[in-house]
């Protein structure tokens, strides 16, 4: 009973409804099976120290923290590169063969080993679509939006990469401390202040994803190059290399929910916050009768 779950498509935020890929597939499981998966997390110890987010207590906010105290540190004419990577379907194409294997190089107990296995094999889905439920289908792969342990068993599977990033020493630095990719799960960034470094991190994420089977949407990562001049453009912009495909310079990306610009990144986020109060309060208002609030925008100082 804790191999079978069902499936229900919700649409991505600002996406179009007819358009397949539009949308995320949250498994719904037994209740018991939830429980049991936070035993074994308890016991399997998954946490990886290469990504902080989403374990030890902390909020996935800290790598937006690490990201944004990399920023401030450019002066002058300084120059970091800061690029978001977005994986293509991240958690749906995670192969079990593999995972299996990082688990048990990892040192994981191997009780629990076998267990996590067993849990992974023979699994099976539904899809609930309008009140209809399909015939049951077998899954081969991938770990299940929604899981207890899948965010964990994921985070293990890419988690080399990131040391491997860093035995290499590729990145930023704050001191002594290396915040060259601050990352919470298939969120990634790379940061580092120079063009051929960026280039040869980029090089590794592709052979990684490679050797993984799994792929990094070129047309959704971006590149965004910060100076520490607020005023100066920069002159940097060409393009970077994800295998075959370009990866463009933006004047914006996105990650972890707060938008990184090159400017008036404080205001644009701000503005961003307010709207998005404004949507809450008036899809609140259809509920009941709630005293009318209109957000307003505090003076801040950019």
């Amino acid at each position: 009973m804790f191999k079978t779950g069902t499936v229900s498509p919700i649409l991505k935020k600002g996406k179009v409804f007819y358009e397949v890929e539009n949308y995320r597939g949250i498994t719904v499981t037994l209740v018991i099976g939830k429980v049991f998966e936070y035993i074994i997390l308890d016991k399997a110890n998954l946490m990886k120290s290469g990504q902080s987010p989403l374990q030890f207590g902390l909020s996935p906010n800290m790598a937006a923290l690490i990201l944004s105290e990399a920023c401030s540190e450019i002066s002058g004419k300084q120059t970091i590169f800061v690029t978001t990577l977005d994986s293509q379907k991240a958690f749906d194409v995670v192969s079990h063969e593999i995972l299996m294997d990082r688990l048990y190089h990892y040192g994981l107990n191997l009780n629990l080993w076998n267990i996590i296995e067993e849990l992974y094999s023979g699994v099976t889905s539904t899809v609930k679509w309008k009140g209809e439920t399909s015939t049951g289908f077998d899954i081969h792969q991938g770990v299940r939006q929604g899981g207890v342990l899948s965010t964990h068993l994921y985070k293990a599977y890419k988690n080399e990469l990131l040391l491997d990033l860093q035995k290499r020493n590729l990145g930023f630095h704050i001191g002594n401390n290396y915040v060259g990719r601050p990352t919470c799960a298939d969120d990634i960034v790379l940061l580092s202040l120079n063009r051929e470094e960026m280039q040869e991190m980029l090089n590794i994420v592709d052979n990684y994803s490679k050797e993984h089977r799994f792929n990094i949407h070129s047309q959704k990562s971006n590149v965004i190059i910060k100076t520490g001049n607020k005023r100066k453009d920069p002159e940097d912009s060409d393009a970077f290399k994800m295998g075959n495909n370009d990866l463009n310079c933006s004047d914006r990306t996105t990650h972890l929910g707060l938008t990184r610009s090159t400017k008036d990144e404080t205001r644009i986020n701000v503005d961003d916050r307010i709207s998005s109060a404004r949507r809450t309060l008036y899809s609140l208002r259809k509920t009941g009768d709630l005293p009318i609030i209109r957000p307003t925008k505090a003076s801040i100082r950019a």
